[in-house]
């Protein structure tokens, strides 16, 4: 029994040292497996990641200087693209859920990162705004959802206004440029969506708020006019007049709720500006702008009954 135990002892080592090593080398080729096989066919891999977030912020910390850098998501929203807008100062972000920013003058080619991970509507206003420019999507992404996507202008392109205004009306010195009417008719109880395109002379410390208005002509209104408005900071807040910058646009939407007992016939739209401290309105400065009740008209809809 001694000599079949004895016999024995040599096996059991082999065994101990076996069983453990295949256990580890099992591990690894699994592991492998894992990470160069299947996790590398994963279409969603970079977005469990994390890696086009990375990269958003590595276009932006690389941005030539001979470029006009712009980037669709809120600073501080997310901390390596925030990271990376700490470091590239150049670089200006905006909301492009609510908002729009955009040169001017394109003296220099201007460049978009469009977060499609946080907001999806920046692609379209600026195939609308700048025909001549164009979508790219980094490679990393492959046939797969990018997280973001590249949109380049090229230098002296012309910026589309929508609702482009013959003189633009000023407010000390922020400036309407454009109002666009997405309706012209609207039904008493329905939305009316108002785009408006602002700019500033010189930067201001002031925080304004915008209002639309919708206004009735007759006779009988004289006294109360109003019958619809919309008050907001400047991109539902997110872009206050003081952080605005000479030589861009910035494209401002209004809904005004109409209400359903609303009469039918033409109303007038009137926009103007107030402080948000102390709710004095900022006054017109452009000579020549047909005005009702103290603020400009910019517009016209016709309503119909329901």
């Amino acid at each position: 029994t001694l000599t079949c135990t004895a016999a024995r002892l040599p096996r059991l080592r082999h065994l101990a040292f076996l069983l453990p090593l295949s256990v580890l080398i099992f591990s690894a080729w699994a592991t492998s497996r894992d990470y160069f096989v299947r996790w590398a066919r994963w279409p969603s891999l970079t977005a469990v990641m994390d890696v086009g977030k990375w990269r958003a912020a590595e276009t932006i910390l690389n941005s030539p200087a001979s470029e006009t850098l712009l980037v669709t998501i809120p600073d501080g929203l997310e901390p390596a693209i925030s990271y990376a807008l700490s470091t590239n100062r150049a670089a200006r972000a905006f909301d492009g859920a609510h908002c729009l920013v955009y040169p001017s003058r394109l003296t220099l080619p201007v460049h978009y990162v469009v977060v499609l991970g946080y907001e999806h509507r920046s692609l379209e206003r600026l195939r609308t705004i700048f025909p001549p420019g164009y979508r790219q999507v980094d490679p990393l992404f492959g046939d797969g959802a990018p997280y973001f996507v590249h949109f380049f202008v090229p230098a002296g392109t012309e910026a589309n206004i929508p609702g482009e205004l013959h003189t633009p009306i000023m407010y000390r010195p922020v400036l309407l440029h454009g109002v666009y009417l997405h309706e012209t008719t609207v039904r008493a109880g329905q939305a009316l969506t108002v785009t408006l395109t602002w700019g500033i002379l010189e930067p201001t410390p002031n925080d304004y708020t915008v209002f639309v208005h919708l206004l009735e002509e007759s006779s009988e209104a004289a006294a109360s006019p109003l019958k619809a408005q919309h008050d907001s900071p400047p991109c539902n807040g997110t872009e206050p007049t003081w952080r605005w910058r000479p030589g861009e646009y910035i494209l401002d939407e209004h809904v005004l709720q109409l209400p359903a007992e609303l009469s039918a016939g033409a109303y007038l739209i009137g926009v103007g500006l107030y402080d948000s401290r102390t709710l004095e309105r900022v006054p017109l400065t452009t000579p020549d702008v047909f005005t009702r009740w103290g603020e400009a008209i910019v517009g016209y809809i016709t309503v119909v009954a329901r």
